[in-house]
């Protein structure tokens, strides 16, 4: 009875002891849950003050983030920390690669293929979530010449790789698994040699956008199946500074060995013009600028030598030697004679004598003409030079007004190409895409020189009818009296295409005419 007592007696103590406890827990916590709301009612939030600058709100979240990346609260200073190297991907990638073999890196059996484990393929689920206002952007496009149908094309994405379509981009397949940097700037293919392929990466060059650095210069000897980066390397191993980001790259028709490229690497080692002549092994530079941006370099369709260079912010360079050289053709928007505004200057008429990028293209016939979409500080503006950039004219639309096609991306997103067949006709495009004529009046120059045509391998699809225009039809002055039969002063017509429907340019002069015609007679 003693013993039975006690158990009681005990089990009471502790039941009140249980409930004692609950009692000061459940106070405590009031008391802290109420200490918590009041610590919060009454916070005091302070501002992130850098120097003159202050940031509350959603900019204050940013900032903070932004000064812990860069290991300081002052974002101006330089970072506490080294940046990445141009090509440590492809180095960490091999790393990486290496240690699949070693048993401490890999929880697979030597047995299994370890070079591409399928696992998360057959067991992850991916749900697409947007956002889905984001484009994409595409800035490297070629069509294979190494396919006659036309049907190959390979687009390259800024930030997803190369992309190979042969059925005219129903489908498309990726080819760049094995590269270790897929920002995409530029593609170039040889025409002599289809299988050989260029590729820049980064897109940097651009400016003021949070864009992929890249990694130099990828070659494909296989029409795009494998790929090297061909790019010069420090001493460590890492892709050279100056290669980080690729403008342009262009390749001599004749010989896939010779490549030149634009870069720009950083502040520090500026921008510059590289050409190989032997497909990448080594590079030469060939022209190198500290205070702006080589955006652009275009040959001339019908002659490599001649080739354009686009600065942004500057003007014009030109070479004449396959881009071994390169020199100012007229001093426009350069150090020398002609001035931004001069009336041959490159912004005449406008723009206050500033502009930001420029976008070339170059006709198909005459390395002379050259045509540019401008950025200006106010307006866009499309010009065409008749003499290799030494000049250049504005063109306006026919009511005398101006198209600020550009908008306010004109520094991101300009494009401009002309018609090959005809180079009166320009097309040009930013966040819309528009198709010019060039107009024969008072604004435009016009270079005068005498169409020449030969015969050779043509007479199965072409034939020249009433035409006049002595030896100055070809160089070879007996085509004259061979094909052609009492000839009339007052029509040209140029027929083309056996068995198909006739098309046909008709230019008529006034009745009457002999030579020395002038250009806005023609109807």
């Amino acid at each position: 009875m003693l013993i039975s007592q006690s158990i009681r007696i005990i089990m009471s103590f502790k039941r009140i002891f249980l409930l004692l406890n609950l009692f000061f827990l459940s106070f405590s916590c009031s008391n802290n849950e109420n200490k918590s709301f009041v610590d919060r009612k009454n916070i005091i939030k302070k501002s992130i003050v850098v120097g003159d600058d202050k940031f509350d709100g959603p900019e204050k979240f940013m900032y903070y983030h932004a000064a812990i990346k860069h290991g300081d609260i002052d974002i101006s200073k330089p970072s506490i920390h080294d940046q990445y190297k141009p090509g440590y991907k492809e180095i960490e990638l091999k790393k990486a690669l290496k240690n699949l073999n070693r048993n401490n890196f890999s929880n697979l059996s030597r047995s299994q293929d370890i070079s591409f484990s399928t696992y998360a393929k057959d067991n992850a689920v991916f749900i697409e979530r947007g956002p889905y206002n984001v484009a994409g952007r595409t800035r490297g496009l070629i069509v294979d010449s190494g396919d006659p149908s036309g049907n190959t094309w390979i687009a390259g994405s800024v930030g997803g790789g190369l992309w190979k379509t042969t059925d005219e981009g129903v489908t498309w397949s990726s080819i760049t698994r094995d590269m270790d940097n897929i920002a995409i700037s530029w593609i170039a293919q040889s025409d002599s040699n289809p299988n050989i392929i260029y590729v820049g990466t980064g897109e940097s060059w651009v400016g003021s956008l949070g864009d992929i650095d890249g990694a130099g210069v990828y070659k494909s000897i296989d029409g795009g199946d494998s790929w090297t980066n061909i790019s010069p390397r420090d001493s460590e191993g890492y892709v050279d500074p100056k290669f980080t980001n690729i403008s342009r790259i262009i390749v001599d028709p004749n010989n896939s060995d010779v490549v030149v490229i634009s870069t720009d690497g950083s502040s520090q080692t500026g921008s510059r013009i590289y050409k190989s002549t032997d497909g990448g092994l080594n590079w030469n530079e060939r022209y190198h600028t500290q205070t702006t941006t080589i955006q652009q370099i275009i040959q001339s369709p019908s002659d490599f030598n001649i080739q354009y260079a686009a600065l942004n912010g500057t003007g014009v360079l030109r070479s004449i030697d396959g881009g071994s050289s390169w020199s100012n053709p007229g001093g426009i928007g350069l150090a020398s004679t002609i001035a931004y505004d001069n009336e041959n200057g490159i912004l005449n008429d406008g723009g206050g004598g500033t502009f930001g990028r420029l976008e070339l293209a170059v006709s198909h016939q005459n390395p002379d003409i050259l045509y540019a979409g401008i950025d200006g500080n106010s307006a866009s503006y499309v010009r065409v030079s008749y003499d290799g950039g030494t000049t250049w004219n504005l063109l306006k639309n026919d009511d005398n007004t101006d198209d600020d096609w550009l908008m306010s991306i004109g520094w991101y997103a300009n494009t401009l190409t002309l018609n090959p067949f005809n180079d009166s006709i320009v097309y040009y495009g930013s966040q819309d895409a528009a198709k010019a004529r060039v107009l024969p009046d008072a604004g435009t120059s016009f270079s005068g020189n005498t169409t020449k045509v030969t015969l050779d391998n043509t007479t199965s699809h072409m034939n020249l009818v009433n035409i006049w225009g002595g030896s100055a039809i070809s160089p070879d002055e007996t085509e004259w009296s061979n094909n052609s039969e009492s000839p009339q002063f007052d029509d040209i017509e140029i027929r083309f295409g056996p068995g198909k429907k006739q098309k046909a340019y008709r230019f008529s002069v006034p009745d009457g005419s002999t030579s020395g015609v002038t250009h806005n007679n023609y109807s």
